[in-house]
Order: C-alpha cells, then structure tokens, then sequence
C-alpha cells in the first residue's frame, strides 16, 4: 500500500500495480517523457483503490485500469494528461467517484469495460469529450453515468470529427442521468452507434444540459 507518496517519473510508468485490494492513498504523480507513459497503471486484481491523490502532467494516462476489475477511484484530481486522463478496460465493475479531471488533450474519462459507474465527478476543459463510453470493439455495456458536471469540454472540434458529445455514448443499457452539461463544443449529450456494435436499451433522463455549439438546450 502506498500513501503520502511523491511519484516523479521521466519515461516509464511511475506506478504499476498487479494482484488486488491494493490502497494508494493521498499521493502525488508527475509523468514526462514519451506518450503512452502512465501515472498509475492498474494491470490486474480486483478491488484496488485510489483515494484522495492528485496527478498532473502524464504522457499517457493519468490512471489507465488495463486489466482486472471492482476497482475504486474516489476524489482524485488530474490534470494535463496527454492521452485520456481515466480510462477503463478490463472486465469492469468500477466506480470513479467524486474526481475532479481537467485540461486533458484527450477524453476526460473513458470507459470500454462494462458495468462501470462515474458519478459525482467533473470533467471540464478537455480538449476531446468529458465522459464516453466506447463500444467500438463492443463489451462496454451496463455502465452508469449520473450526477456529474461538464462543461468546457470539445473546444477544438475539427473538420473530421464534426460530432462529439460532452457525455458520449454507443454502448448498449448505458444510464446517463442527473448530469449538468454546459458550455461544450459539440453537442450536451450524444448517443451513437459505432462500428456496427448494438447501442439499445440506453436511458437518458433527468440532465440538465445548457447552450452548447450544436443548440442542445
């Protein structure tokens, strides 16, 4: 277990954990070096959490879940991740709770794992969307997205990428409700279907969505 830690890394990941129930509690993560270079790489286990810790900085992911599940992600703050700043793979069941995840050059969170929830956390001025979950390969279905706030996100929509939801969405029986979303390039809330993989039975309900360039309201 780790708390109180100071993790300065130039090229590598500055953490790797493997196994599970692992703790990493109020501890600090600055990452340089080449891309694809995580902060905090969880590469299997379940039932690991992440408490109370701040990143900024990393080349790849802030907190990359690459393999196992049931982890914990609970008030965290990141900041200028180069890659996505929290992305989920594995085979699910976590929930990131109560983080704060800013001035990204990515995605703000991303899920491609099922049975995820994200609640309670903001995700603002990233440069890509604030909270997606990604089907395109299929198996990111069940999660749940409520009672969040994003805003700023999407503010360098380009040529090819004319439609980007704030909160996106192609996986099926995803939940997305109680959100506040305004201020986004693109569009508030946006459901698709990507690659051909099923994107039914999604719920989208009581979000409060503002102004965004596309006119949601």
């Amino acid at each position: 277990d780790f708390y109180g830690v100071s993790f300065e890394k130039n090229g590598g990941h500055a953490l790797t954990l493997t196994g599970g129930d692992n703790s990493v509690d109020s501890c600090f993560f600055n990452v340089s070096g080449y891309l694809n270079y995580h902060a905090l790489l969880i590469n299997g286990g379940e039932g690991t959490e992440v408490t109370n810790s701040v990143f900024t900085n990393s080349s790849g992911h802030s907190i990359s879940i690459q393999n196992g599940g049931g982890h914990t992600i609970d008030n965290c703050t990141t900041t200028g991740a180069q890659d996505v700043s929290i992305i989920v793979r594995g085979t699910g069941g976590n929930t990131i709770s109560n983080c704060s995840i800013s001035a990204g050059n990515h995605n703000g969170i991303g899920l491609i794992a099922p049975n995820n929830i994200v609640e309670n956390c903001i995700s603002f001025d990233n440069k890509s969307s604030g909270i997606v979950c990604d089907n395109w390969y299929g198996g990111c279905d069940g999660n749940i997205v409520r009672n969040n706030e994003v805003y700023g996100n999407n503010k360098d929509l380009g040529a090819l990428n004319p439609e980007q939801g704030a909160i996106a969405s192609n996986g099926p029986d995803t939940e997305i409700y109680g959100n506040i979303v305004y201020d986004n390039g693109g569009h508030g809330i946006l459901i698709n279907k990507g690659n051909g993989q099923p994107c039914d039975n999604q719920i989208v309900r009581d979000n409060i969505v503002g102004t965004n360039s596309n006119g949601d309201e």
